[in-house]
């Protein structure tokens, strides 16, 4: 595989503005030379079963006018790592040696994922598998969010 890969996932309750973010993200990676991987179902599409649609311009033309996500999103699915507001669950071994394993298999440089606090809560353990540097732009960084946040790993 000589083509740099990265994934995108939207996750959690369904919002405004997910299909333009994805068009975003998804030409920003052609622009630059990579393949862009759409996992469906938000986080469970990275484990048993892998769910995932390559992203290309004319499967992702139109879409911005469309309401939610194209890939689909789960919440509090079995990837949850929120209860209440601040408390954190840790994620089961189990489904982080899951995606690690999809991680490798598809050849993934980075992930972008896309979602609230709650989503946004499990990025950082899906990027401590493979000791990825991280850069989080939350709803205290505004400036530099896509809507309230989004979580990037690249390698």
């Amino acid at each position: 595989m000589n083509q740099k890969r990265i994934g995108i996932l939207t996750s959690g309750g369904d919002c405004p503005g997910l299909n333009a973010v994805i068009r975003g993200a998804a030409k920003t990676c052609w622009r630059l030379g990579y393949e862009c991987i759409g996992f469906l179902k938000g986080y469970e599409g990275l484990h048993d079963p892998v769910q995932y649609i390559t992203l290309t311009p004319q499967n992702t033309t139109g879409i911005l006018n469309q309401g939610g996500t194209i890939l689909g999103s789960t919440n509090k699915g079995r990837f949850a790592a929120t209860v209440g507001i601040h408390d954190r669950l840790d994620i089961k071994r189990d489904l982080l040696d899951g995606v690690k394993t999809t991680v490798e298999q598809l050849g993934l440089e980075g992930l972008i994922c896309i979602g609230g606090d709650g989503s946004l809560a499990i990025a950082p353990a899906i990027s401590r598998i493979r000791k990825f540097p991280s850069s989080v732009c939350s709803e205290d960084d505004r400036q530099r969010s896509v809507g309230h946040g989004v979580y990037v790993w690249i390698r």
